[in-house]
């Protein structure tokens, strides 16, 4: 009996031992699987801070392309995530300095020699949790409107078709294979929502809501997309921009003639029915309203913003000159024509919800077709140039001038640009029997808002007798003159000799209501940037996304 109680024993001790090893062995692996789990919630919660970092520094460049400031992001515990494009505090922090280049006009390395694009970005977000880094580095691409062509109606084109980017300053007649790429969007549904004839190059993608046609010929830079979810194309409110409506919106204006020549355009104006310029059209900062059609017959160039309620049809569009910007914002059809791409061009903006048509010329700056009529493109190049679109455009005070009148008094050879008068001023007051008239002039000047000086000039008579002085003012006409040549902007009245502020040398006339030009000269600015409206996802394009400890 003892043995068998002995073997007993012993082989309780060993199952003890052996229950007592796993329990070791298992609470060895719990700790392990707790330090393996915290771990991995340290590294998922620095991921996070790191991802969103990247994000709200690509919010604030969204809004300002000048950004370089740093950004931090605060997580519990005290855990942060950091970005930043400032070098000093790069290497303060410990981290990789991101590289903003969304103004610049070349690719440049980023300092761990990523390479960045010309409008784009290299950002690079760090965040440390208990010990555990994770980095985000992204490298996108914003450009200030991502698509050269965007449409909610059909696009086609019978062919000749050039479609890209530009790079700032680069030649707007660069060969295809030299320009950046730029999207052409339809939301159309149709089996040929997207038609492309011969000779066409595309840099970038082709995306429709339904199908495409593409001849053999049609070369694409980017992706075929077909069947995609419908986009938002931007949509501006055209009678928003009516002058003629109630504060604060409305203000003054000038009202347009039925017909006009060749002629300049400045500051606010607006039109009824139907405007026709036979000849070209030059804006200066003009903000011009047809609440009906306009039709420009020789082409516009300047900057400012032409708005319709009906079509609106530019023909024998010519290039135009270097700083020229024109916004075409139309509830009707635009239609433009022009010579050749080569010789024919547009810069601006081109928003039609009647639907576009656009042959033979260049258009450089973006185009947004809203609704279903279709936009048809024939010989053409449709350039992406966001940097038309980003600055406001300054258009001058609304209305007519006031007129500012000024008196200038002299002789009238003088004012004209000829020598003075003999024997003026005459240096005493003539007696009543020896009357002596003196011709002098009066202008009336208006300012303009430019510098500009023009007005009517009156000749006048200073007749002089023992009791009084009077003036007869004659022959009103208006005239032309040189400001370089006038006497003197000066008061309208008379100082008698003897008064402590007569000078014999000047004219002694004054006009105590006068008063000095203007300082400066105020602009209204309109903001006609499409990408303001576009989500996020539509601004931004992400060519490189990468995550991890490194």
């Amino acid at each position: 009996m003892a043995r068998r109680r002995g073997v007993g024993l012993g082989t309780t001790l060993i199952v003890t031992a052996i229950v007592a090893l796993l329990g070791f062995a298992l609470a060895g692996a719990s700790v392990t699987h707790i330090n393996l789990m915290t771990h991995t919630g340290n590294a998922s919660m620095a991921l996070d801070l790191a991802r969103s970092s990247v994000h709200v520094a690509l919010g604030h460049l969204f809004t300002d392309k000048d950004f370089r400031q740093t950004v931090t992001v605060n997580g519990p515990g005290g855990a942060v995530g950091q970005l930043t494009f400032d070098p000093a505090q790069a290497a303060s922090l410990g981290i990789p300095l991101s590289e903003n280049n969304l103004t610049g006009g070349s690719s440049k390395l980023a300092a761990d020699n990523q390479m960045v694009p010309e409008e784009g970005a290299y950002l690079v977000g760090v965040a440390t949790v208990r010990g555990v880094t994770r980095r985000v580095k992204a490298v996108v691409h914003l450009p200030p409107f991502p698509f050269a062509a965007a449409s909610d109606g059909p696009i086609v084109s019978p062919g000749s078709l050039v479609v890209g980017s530009l790079r700032p300053g680069q030649d707007p007649n660069s060969p295809p294979n030299r320009l950046l790429p730029a999207d052409l969007l339809t939301n159309d549904t149709g089996m040929a929502a997207l038609t492309l004839g011969p000779a066409t190059t595309v840099r970038g993608d082709l995306r429709s809501g339904g199908g495409v046609s593409l001849d053999p010929g049609v070369q694409v830079g980017g992706r075929v997309l077909t069947s995609q979810a419908p986009r938002l194309v931007p949509s501006m409110s055209v009678t928003a921009l009516d002058p003629d409506q109630p504060a604060p919106n409305g203000h003054p204006f000038l009202a347009l003639e039925p017909t006009y020549p060749a002629t300049t355009f400045t500051g606010t104006l607006r039109g009824t029915g139907t405007v026709t310029v036979n000849g070209r059209l030059k804006l200066d900062r003009a903000l011009v309203y047809i609440d009906g059609n306009l039709e420009i017959n020789g082409g516009v160039d300047g900057t400012g913003v032409l708005v319709t309620t009906g079509n609106l049809t530019v023909n024998g569009q010519a290039n135009v000159v270097a700083d020229s910007r024109v916004a075409m914002l139309s509830q009707g059809k635009i239609t433009l024509a022009g010579n050749g791409p080569a010789g024919s061009s547009i810069k601006g903006l081109v928003y039609a919800e009647g639907g576009v048509d656009a042959k033979q010329l260049k258009l450089q700056g973006a185009l947004v077709a809203r609704n279903l009529p279709p936009v048809q493109l024939d010989r053409a190049r449709v350039l992406n140039d966001g940097g038309l679109l980003q600055p406001p455009f300054n258009t001058l005070p609304h209305g007519e001038p006031e007129p500012q009148v000024r008196w200038v008094v002299g002789s009238g050879s003088e004012l004209m640009g000829g020598e003075p008068t003999a024997g003026y001023p005459p240096t005493t007051p003539p007696g009543p029997s020896d009357p002596t008239q003196v011709s002098k002039s009066k202008i009336e000047v208006k300012i303009g808002r430019d510098g500009k000086i023009s007005g009517t000039v009156t000749t006048c008579v200073w007749t002089y007798n023992t009791t009084s002085l009077t003036w007869d003012f004659t022959q009103d006409e208006p005239v032309q003159f040189d400001p370089s040549r006038l006497v003197e902007l000066v008061p309208f009245g008379y100082i008698a000799p003897g008064d402590p502020r007569h000078d014999p040398s000047k004219d002694n006339i004054f006009n105590p209501e006068s008063s000095a030009p203007p300082s400066s000269t105020p602009t209204y600015p309109l903001v006609l940037d499409p990408a303001e409206l576009l989500p996020t996802k539509d601004r931004a394009r992400i060519l490189i996304w990468r995550e991890g400890a490194q």
